[in-house]
């Protein structure tokens, strides 16, 4: 449970990036990387049948799908 609260960390970046809107010095190699990671976590946790897991995986999915749309809307602000 403790990795599934650690790992959502991305919230405070969404939330800086929709506040001042520059996401030039994020990036995007990493967040397209971290959302790979995320649908393969997700398919584990599926294969695996943890719903906890995959929940929270999903979670974490839709956060890094936002805030790659962020950086691609505010990327040369």
């Amino acid at each position: 449970m403790a990795a599934g609260v650690g790992i959502s960390i991305s919230v405070p970046q969404i939330y800086k990036t929709l506040k001042t809107k520059k996401a030039s010095d994020l990036s995007i190699a990493m967040w397209l990387l971290l959302t790979v990671t995320q649908i393969l976590w997700f398919s584990y946790a599926v294969m695996r049948g943890d719903f906890i897991l995959a929940i929270n995986n999903a979670v974490v999915f839709v956060q890094d799908i936002l805030m790659l749309y962020l950086i691609y809307r505010y990327r040369n602000n």
